[in-house]
């Protein structure tokens, strides 16, 4: 079956083939495999409730995922334990299926991020200025929400200290959160108790409960990553 692209959570595998059939497999001990159980898979599944011609973006996390389609639409799925998944009910605690967000499907989501317990997603409007917001929501502590607290939220909330800035991408380490915005900004903030921050001379037991700007700006960022605890971006020439 010919591949288009592969996603990796924690310990769960996602492929999506050519012909959009999208595919899951590895640990599903909270659903966040999307197949209605929560049993592992040791070789690749359909997951049928998903078309991967319709895609936009997809994120996996430790334990649940988020998946946008091209026409703003956003579902999510597995552990909903700290409100990742932005459902304010707390149970069910395992969403076993893809299951639309009714508030993010109306705000038109882009782009998603999911990190342990925690997710990011740009919106953008749909008037002819597309303006572009950040939400957060899930796990609150080490500020990792970029809420100026340590609160959970388990309803999808805009991030208020990038309501000025277009955000063009945005990811999720453990515990900590990265935006990129339009004019080559790069905003990080949460757990920075590894330097995965990014801030000079703030390094051991440092945390950001706002998003910060970095130090240098760069002309564009074609990718941004982060995991556990670190962060890697790739730009074009420094500013």
């Amino acid at each position: 079956i010919p591949i288009a692209s592969v996603y990796c959570g924690t310990n769960s595998t996602f492929a999506c083939a050519k012909s959009g059939t999208f595919f899951a497999w590895g640990g599903n001990e909270c659903g966040q495999l999307g197949l209605g159980d929560q049993v592992n898979r040791p070789y690749p599944e359909e997951l049928k409730a998903i078309n991967g011609g319709d895609m936009r973006h997809f994120s996996a996390g430790a334990s649940h995922c988020i998946f946008a389609d091209t026409n703003g639409n956003c579902w999510l799925w597995g552990s909903n334990s700290r409100g990742q998944c932005g459902f304010e009910q707390t149970e069910p605690a395992c969403y076993l299926t893809p299951t639309k967000h009714p508030l993010l499907s109306r705000l038109n989501v882009i782009q998603g991020a999911c990190g342990d317990t925690h997710s990011l997603v740009i919106v953008e409007s749909r008037s002819k200025f597309a303006l572009r917001n950040v939400y957060s929501f899930g796990n609150g502590e080490e500020g990792r929400l970029g809420m100026n607290s340590t609160e959970d939220s388990r309803t999808p909330l805009c991030v208020e200290y990038l309501r000025n800035d277009s955000v063009q991408l945005v990811a999720c380490g453990a515990k900590h959160s990265i935006a990129v915005s339009s004019d080559g900004k790069i905003f990080t903030w949460g757990d920075g108790s590894m330097g995965q921050l990014g801030h000079a001379g703030h390094f051991f037991f440092n945390r950001k409960v706002t998003p910060k700007a970095l130090a240098v700006n760069v002309s564009s960022v074609s990718i941004l990553k982060a995991t556990f605890a670190h962060s890697v971006f790739a730009s074009g020439k420094e500013q």
